[in-house]
């Protein structure tokens, strides 16, 4: 068994990524900081005032693009992105469809039972694979 694939399989779950979508602008915002914060205390103390300037700029703008990226993308290619109570109704569709159709074991049919609501450990990703 390839642990990549499994792997990608855990980081491909539709209810994961939409939880780590809203933890992006945050850590986006909080690592700029930090990052701003370390170059301007490094820089010498009379280029401080301009450093900070550049990297504020800089990094402000690497952020604001990135943040609005998916946005643009979503509008030109008319994809709009689900909430979670969505993502967790089409999973207890497919769920109960795949249930009804093959009919897997007990031991199966308790994790994809989990994965209607919640996200998947890895450790029940590699069993499903």
């Amino acid at each position: 068994m390839n642990i990549f694939s499994v792997a990608g399989k855990f980081l491909d779950q539709p209810l994961l990524v939409a939880k780590f979508e809203r933890k992006v602008p945050l850590i986006l915002a909080g690592g700029s900081a930090v990052y701003g914060a370390y170059v301007v205390k490094k820089s010498e103390k009379e280029e401080r005032k301009k450093v900070a300037f550049r990297v504020g700029a800089t990094l402000a703008l690497t952020a604001a693009s990135a943040l609005l990226a998916p946005k643009i993308t979503n509008k030109i290619f008319k994809h709009s992105s689900r909430n979670i109570q969505e993502i967790k109704n089409n999973n207890r569709q497919i769920v109960d469809e795949f249930i009804k159709k093959q009919s897997p074991n007990d031991e199966t049919v308790k994790i994809l039972e989990k994965a209607k609501e919640k996200v998947l450990n890895f450790k029940d990703v590699k069993k499903l694979h």
